[in-house]
This record gives structure tokens, sequence and C-alpha cells, in this order.
């Protein structure tokens, strides 16, 4: 029985990122492992390096897609695939360190979860440290702040296949923040956790995704947020998923829920306070302010910001 799937999905390479990565998998202390890559609609020179090393090492099963799929749907993919209890995520331009497999499997044995992340570096193109991200968060301070902000970062964390299969895998209708999505449903039943120690070398360059996508990965958080928040509204929420945000208030006029409302516009004020500088002028709206410091109460640097600055 192998010990860990790795999954990774990959449209095209960009530099050197697709190398490195892979041999951050391949040269970890834990080796008993799967690496299942999905090849999404990739073009002739990531084949080439994939090909490459499916063929160097027996542990890659090399998954290609001629057509570009997207992310969530080429994950399910490799979930369906794999054959360890114990999944493991992997981006393809960051760089796991050798003992991040060990490390995980060691901890994730011994606590009764069901997802768990780490720490992570953040480095450039040059692979030079520009920064660090590091949680240091109870099992239940995870569910809390999940309401607003994404507690572990996805290219560190270890899942239980049966409860990620259980829960529904990843939502294929986002083009982004599936793995914000996916931590919401999986804490309403189950625990998440992470760990202190850095595992991960997350790479931030202009065409990471979390760059390109940063407009809509805002726009998903804050309909995510409102199932966390509202788990009765999952079903029009997901129906309305895709209508930008200020819309979304027309399209649920005829529920009669002042909780639901309010909560909603101050997270809208918040949402449109960040994306449009002349919605800042309502800053001084009592009723809006009041709203927002009950609803943001766990979060005071978050409001303060939003509040005062121009």
């Amino acid at each position: 029985m192998i010990d860990a799937s790795v999954i990774m999905a990959v449209k095209n390479n960009k530099i050197n990122y697709l190398e490195q990565s892979i041999e951050s998998i391949l040269n970890q202390t834990l080796n008993n492992f799967e690496f299942i890559i999905i090849a999404d609609g990739s073009n002739i020179e990531t084949l080439k390096i994939l090909n490459y090393y499916e063929k160097k090492d027996s542990r890659i099963i090399l998954v290609t897609q001629k057509i570009n799929k997207g992310l969530a749907y080429s994950l399910n993919i490799a979930i369906k695939k794999s054959k360890s209890k114990y999944l493991v995520r992997q981006d393809y331009d960051d760089i796991s360190i050798p003992e991040r497999l060990a490390v995980l499997l060691k901890f994730f044995k011994k606590k009764n979860i069901a997802v768990c992340g780490s720490a992570v570096y953040k480095i450039n193109n040059k692979n030079s440290i520009i920064g660090k991200l590091q949680r240091k968060l109870s099992v239940n301070n995870h569910k809390k702040k999940l309401e607003f902000l994404n507690t572990l970062s996805h290219s560190s964390v270890i899942m239980n296949k049966e409860i990620i299969i259980k829960i529904g895998l990843y939502n294929e209708k986002l083009e982004c923040s599936q793995d914000y999505d996916l931590w919401q449903r999986v804490v309403a039943f189950y625990d998440i956790a992470s760990v202190p120690e850095y595992l991960v070398k997350l790479r931030i360059h202009e065409s990471s995704v979390s760059s390109i996508l940063e407009k809509q990965q805002r726009h998903y958080s804050f309909y995510i947020g409102l199932k966390h928040r509202f788990p009765k509204y999952t079903e029009i929420i997901e129906k309305y998923i895709n209508v930008e945000p200020i819309f979304f208030l027309s399209k649920i006029s005829h529920i009669n829920d002042s909780k639901f409302t309010n909560y909603i516009h101050a997270r809208l004020y918040v949402f449109l306070y960040d994306k449009i500088n002349l919605f800042r002028f309502f800053r001084f709206n009592l009723k809006i302010i009041y709203n927002i410091i009950r609803i943001y109460f766990n979060r005071p640097t978050y409001l303060v910001k939003r509040l005062i600055n121009f």
C-alpha cells in the first residue's frame, strides 16, 4: 500500500518552474508514493517535459487531456485515479522541501482531521525567499476565520481522500477559489488543521493563478463566505454564484431575512471598498459601519484599514 498520492494539474510550463516542482516531489525523504500529474490541454513543450519524467520515474502517472478542462476538473480526475487514502497537493510552480510528505503524514495519522496544511515560504522567480506565511490557529479558529479568510495554502495541504469524495470533490463551476470552497464544505462536518513547519515554497509571479485571477478570487470568496455563515441558503447562493456580487441582492429580494440581507450589505461594502475607490465616500454611513463592526468583530485590523484609508 502506498503512503500517499501526490496530485498535480498543469496547463503549460513557465520558465523552468515545472521541472523544479516535479524534482522537489521525487526527492522527498519519504518515497513510497504515487505522483499523478494531469496535463490539462498542455502544449508540446510541456508534454515533452512530462513525458520525460514519466519515463524517468515509475511513481509518476501521467494523464493527458487534449482540451483544457480547468483546475477543479483535473484535480477531481487525479483524486478518482489515486490509490492512497491520503492526498497531497502540489502546484506546478511551487517547491516542496524534502521532508514535506514525511512531516505531514506523521501529523495527519495522529489526528482525527480531514485536511491539514503547513506554513509556507513565498519565493520569487529566482527562488529567493520574499516572505513567509504561517497561521498558528487552533482547529476551532480555523473554522471561525474561514468565514472571511482562506486559512490554508492550497499547495501545502494533505487531505483525507474518503472525506473529500464524500463531500463532493472540488466544485467544477468555480474558475478559482476551489480550495476555499472545499474547506468550507469540509468544516461543516469535519476538522481542519495546520502544522507550524515551513514545508512549501510558494511561487509568487505574474502568471500565477492568484495574480491573474485576483478579481475572480474576491468574487467567489464573497459567495463562499455567505455559504459558510448561512448554509441554509447554499442552494440559492450556488444558483447565482457567477453573478456580480453587487447585483446579488436584487436576485434575492423575495427572501425576508434581515440577518441575511444585513450581512450581505456589510460584506458588499467591504467588497466594493477595495474594488471601487469612490465607494469609500459612504464610509460615514452609521448603519453600514455598525453592521460591519458587528460582522467583522474578529478582524479589527482588516476593518480599521478599510474605514480610515482613502
